[in-house]
């Protein structure tokens, strides 16, 4: 079903490109924006965990200390 529906789209963007160009940037846009709002909520509940769970809970790399 994605095929068929990636065919239908490309054949939209040959037969009307000035308005399948226009939809591009907004989907592209959208993705943009969404994409962003989830990073930026993962990296709040990233830093609540370890605050949470305290400074050595959670990895920030370098060199491994001896326990």
């Amino acid at each position: 079903v994605a095929g068929v529906l990636s065919i239908v789209f490309g054949v939209l963007l040959i037969a009307f490109p000035g308005t399948g160009a226009l939809a591009v940037v907004w989907l592209i846009g959208t993705y943009a924006i969404v994409f962003g709002v989830l990073l930026v909520s993962l990296g709040v509940r990233l830093q609540s965990l370890r605050r949470r769970e305290g400074e050595r809970a959670i990895p920030t790399g370098g060199a491994p200390t001896a326990a």
